[in-house]
């Protein structure tokens, strides 16, 4: 411990001092030099005065005396030249060393005022400032870390929306706290592979090549990327005049069915040259509303089942756009209404043989959230 934390410590400390000494020597120098340069300065002005016995004529012509006692005060003007001196060198050496520190702070603070309004942080800026008194560095550093953290999550959070995952948000990043930068990886491949999907089913459609997409992507499984160069190329071989006006169709049909808030003509005028990439686009938007309409039906089946307090209606209002997460929260509610009402049911048939004394609702009330353990007493009882 001496060797490794003592030792280089004390080491550091000398040096620090050893630094401090050198610097104060420098300009305790700095300062004598200008002080015997003023000096210097101030004598050369002295000789060049009458001296004693020397006289100068005045205004009326008369001679009088120039030696008084503006000459005594020579002396001192330079010693207070040489005191002025000191003062600048000493200034000049601290000045810019508490200047920097000033900025430096001020600066941190303003990045931790940004950062706290951009991370919502529990406390305001002037508290965890006050907390972090002497450690502003430190601070910034945690806030930091905490944005790049909430970055993360967000873009997580966008990407279970975006594929559909079978886990919500809020599982998968429990399941995988401290290690989201996987998660984000896994999600990303899975964006990736469903983008594929969706552009061989597109490419399919366009080219018949006489394998349906599921075979052909089975055929090419960990290869899809050759698989969509060569139903390219043989698009590309196969697009003609016929084809064109077979993809226009398909595109007027798609633009009836999906309403995407353009014509099919204006649709066919922005994309002229790449009816197929808006082939693609119509695909996946059809593809999208389907599943949510899909989505909205089962929602409001499950909320006619389980009646959780709020109408479908007001719960889709509330989770526009994120149907899906809604979906497997309701699943979630029922498989757990269903679980406590298989409870009750074992809980009365067991009041019914054992005759505790109370009824079953008066047991179910007291044990409400503990129904496993009033089975397990009452099996005991039996």
């Amino acid at each position: 411990i001496i060797c490794v934390i003592c030792i280089p410590i004390a080491g550091l400390a000398m040096y620090s001092r050893h630094k401090k000494i050198e610097d104060e020597k420098r300009m305790q120098s700095l300062a004598e030099y200008n002080a015997k340069k003023d000096l210097e300065a101030s004598n050369q002005a002295a000789r060049e005065l009458p001296g004693d016995d020397e006289q100068s004529m005045n205004s009326n012509g008369s001679f009088v005396d120039v030696h008084d006692d503006s000459d005594k005060s020579t002396p001192r003007s330079a010693a207070g030249s040489s005191l002025a001196a000191m003062g600048a060198a000493g200034a000049a050496a601290t000045m810019p060393r508490s200047a920097v520190q000033t900025d430096d702070k001020a600066e941190i603070r303003r990045s931790v005022k940004i950062l706290v309004d951009e991370t919502k942080a529990p406390k305001s800026a002037d508290q965890l400032l006050a907390t972090y008194s002497g450690r502003e560095e430190e601070l910034l550093s945690h806030l930091n870390n905490m944005k790049a953290k909430q970055s993360k999550s967000n873009d997580i959070r966008s990407l279970v929306e975006k594929t559909n995952a079978p886990k919500g948000a809020d599982e998968l990043l429990a399941a995988y706290a401290g290690r989201e930068d996987e998660l984000l990886s896994h999600l990303k491949k899975m964006e990736s592979k469903q983008d594929q999907k969706a552009e061989i089913v597109s490419l399919v459609a366009a080219t018949s090549p006489g394998k349906s997409a599921e075979e052909l992507s089975a055929a090419y499984e960990g290869r899809e990327e050759e698989l969509i160069k060569n139903l390219k190329k043989m698009q590309t071989g196969q697009m003609s005049a016929s084809q064109l006006d077979l993809n226009k169709a398909s595109i007027r049909n798609l633009v009836d069915e999906t309403a995407p808030g353009k014509t099919a003509d204006e649709l066919l005028s922005t994309y002229e040259g790449r009816e197929d990439e808006l082939l693609k686009n119509l695909t996946k938007m059809k593809s999208k509303q389907e599943m949510k309409s899909s989505q909205r039906d089962s929602i409001s089946s499950i909320v006619d089942e389980i009646k959780p307090g709020k109408s479908a209606e007001e719960l889709l209002a509330t989770y526009d756009g994120r149907e899906g997460e809604l979906l497997k929260n309701l699943e979630k509610m029922k498989s757990k209404e269903e679980l406590n009402s298989s409870k009750q049911a074992s809980v009365r048939s067991l009041v019914d043989d054992t005759n505790p004394g109370k009824s079953a609702e008066e047991l179910l009330a007291l044990y409400d959230g503990r129904e496993d353990e009033l089975i397990k007493n009452l099996e005991k009882m039996k």
